[in-house]
């Protein structure tokens, strides 16, 4: 069996450091003048990695956006868990990160009006095919008679 040696990550990657800290934070402060946030905190995730909250208003205090940093890439997630960015510069997931958070959701308005249109086009086949198909079946059993006459 081989053995093969892993180098051990520095225990400074394990925590933000403050100038990450002060990145992120002004990106709590973009949402906080919204009045999207009303405040902040950090974390860890199961194996140690640095995440960085921001809550939403009060009184749910629900997460608004999490920004994680696993190993040397940066995740900025939404409150619903879903990728909204990731990458190795921290500046470019904050600039993504202070965009309001309705842009956010465009792809989701987006997603429900093309399902509305698809429910549309199937409540329209489903009232229309079957006219079709009757009319298939008159002309099945009229054809042999009409024939007959010519």
């Amino acid at each position: 069996m081989n053995v093969v040696s892993f180098i051990p990550a520095p225990a400074g990657l394990r925590s933000w450091s403050a100038n990450e800290l002060t990145t992120l934070i002004s990106v709590y402060e973009s949402h906080e003048a919204r009045g999207h946030a009303s405040g902040w905190d950090v974390g860890a995730t199961e194996l140690d990695d640095p995440q960085f909250y921001i809550l939403g208003p009060l009184p749910e205090l629900d997460c608004a956006l999490m920004i994680s940093r696993v190993g040397r890439i940066y995740v900025l997630e939404n409150g619903a868990g879903q990728v909204l960015a990731d990458g190795s510069s921290l500046e470019m997931i904050a600039a993504r990160g202070k965009l309001p958070l309705a842009t956010t959701k465009r792809a989701s308005l987006l997603a429900r009006f093309i399902l509305g249109l698809t429910g549309l086009r199937l409540a329209v086949e489903e009232r229309i095919e079957p006219i079709f198909v009757e009319t298939e079946e008159v002309l099945i059993r009229l054809a042999p008679q009409l024939a007959a006459l010519v």
